[in-house]
């Protein structure tokens, strides 16, 4: 796969995470338990730009407000730099958004994808209908919507699934990593295992693996550097 660019890649990553309207409006989250609405505001930044998106209800003239705002947001060239420097335009966008309701959340975090390379353990194995049951004991609800999360992979310890990586939002050019490990399992490997096999799926059908998570998921990101994934931006989201 030719090298694609920082920009592109976020640009995938909302065409994944959400549906939008023709205008590019956050229409709802293209999420397969189905969720709940998409947040208010959306702005992602990568060291060749940022790029912005709003709920599709919005008032015009508040997205003209915001749109204001944030074509003022500098690119920060650095992505090291992304974990301790919020958007500068951020405090303006929280109060323009006060106005119209209540804030009910946000989010920040990074986002990566997952280039080849990690090779997954043999106790890892993709989930088929073949072997669908693996997953039934500790994770029965993934089991249960196994035909809309595939790919989907676990990491098993005595025959049994420990840790499950599974496509929590899927494209047609890109899958985003959802990973759980059961409690007792932690910091053993299993969820890098599951991720990586899970990975080598996802690119196996022609498309990107990518994974994001919050900057105060130490572990989380952690188990992103142990499979060199690439840090190519920023997620950050106002509810």
């Amino acid at each position: 796969m030719d090298p694609i660019s920082a920009l592109a890649l976020i640009q995938m990553q909302v065409a994944t995470l959400t549906i939008c309207t023709s205008e590019g409006r956050l229409l709802r989250e293209n999420d397969p338990f189905g969720g709940n609405g998409p947040d208010r505001f959306f702005l992602g930044r990568t060291p060749e730009g940022n790029i912005r998106r709003f709920r599709h209800d919005l008032p015009d003239g508040l997205v003209d407000e915001l749109e204001s705002l944030v074509r003022s947001e500098p690119v920060l060239s650095d992505p090291a730099r992304l974990a301790s420097a919020e958007p500068v335009t951020a405090p303006q966008i929280r109060a323009v958004l006060a106005r119209h309701a209540p804030v009910r959340g946000e989010h920040r975090g990074p986002a990566y994808y997952l280039p080849p390379g990690a090779t997954a353990t043999p106790s890892a194995v993709e989930v088929t209908d073949a072997n669908a049951e693996v997953l039934a004991a500790a994770f029965p609800r993934l089991a249960q919507t196994l035909p809309v999360i595939r790919p989907c992979a676990v990491s098993l310890e005595d025959g049994s699934a420990v840790a499950v990586c599974f496509s929590a939002r899927s494209s047609a050019a890109a899958a985003e990593a959802g990973v759980t490990t059961l409690e007792q399992y932690r910091s053993k490997g299993h969820g890098s295992a599951a991720v990586a096999r899970w990975a080598e799926a996802v690119r196996g059908s022609g498309r990107l693996a990518l994974y994001s998570t919050s900057w105060s998921n130490a572990a989380s990101q952690a188990l992103a550097r142990r499979l060199g994934a690439v840090l190519y931006g920023e997620d950050f989201s106002i509810g």
